[in-house]
């Protein structure tokens, strides 16, 4: 019998096994006085960093590095980054608008599954995941510009192969005001971070019935 934690091969198992040894362990590494600490989760290879801010918090991301001097490096640089849009008045995260939109469209499931809004949350996922993922998912919320905006809306026109109506550019602009809010709830972008709305200025509509969002 192999001792306990002691790896062996035997002609009837190819693969190579750890009998009895626990999953190692890493002490936090502390960088910049301590304001950076990296660690490693029991599950995972890769080092998150930790670091505190002038806001006296503690933000958490991970650093996507499984060597240790490239985590440092990773580590400082995520820091330095942080802080550098404390100070301009931006959140220290931020987000892609596809990783937004995902987030703001579980929770309005989560709320049509409440029996909150169930028709008009449908509709705000359906313009989230046919109209803006597509068109922003890549960019980040913070710096999309009102030329952004108006290019959106002629492709939009183009996809729809029509003007839309009041009533759906009214729903239209709700579902982006959604995407904002959730993002600011997250932290992942400053309230006082100018974002350009979509317009809601259309023709009046027949019906409902009469056009698709």
């Amino acid at each position: 019998m192999p001792k306990s934690g002691r790896a062996y091969f035997n002609e009837n198992t190819p693969h190579l096994k750890l009998v009895g040894a626990k999953p190692p362990t890493f002490k936090s590494i502390y960088l910049r006085d301590g304001a950076v600490v990296l660690h490693k989760r029991a599950d995972s290879t890769v080092w998150q960093v930790r670091f505190k801010l002038y806001d006296r918090r503690w933000h958490a991301m991970s650093t996507k590095q499984h060597d240790l001097e490239y985590a440092k490096q990773a580590a400082c640089e995520i820091y330095d980054e942080a802080r550098f849009r404390e100070r301009y008045g931006l959140a220290p995260t931020r987000r892609k608008f596809h990783a937004i939109a995902e987030v703001t469209v579980k929770d309005l499931v989560a709320e049509i599954q409440a029996g909150i809004k169930p028709s008009t949350n449908t509709d705000y996922i359906r313009v989230i995941n046919k109209y803006f993922e597509p068109f922003f998912g890549e960019r980040y919320l913070e710096n999309i510009t009102d030329k952004h905006v108006s290019e959106f809306e002629i492709w939009r026109n183009t996809r729809m192969k029509r003007a839309p109506v009041a009533s759906t550019l009214a729903t239209h602009a709700s579902a982006w005001n959604r995407i904002v809010s959730t993002a600011v709830q997250r932290g992942w972008i400053s309230s006082n971070v100018p974002i350009p709305k979509i317009s809601r200025r259309g023709g009046k509509g027949k019906s409902r019935q009469g056009y698709l969002l």
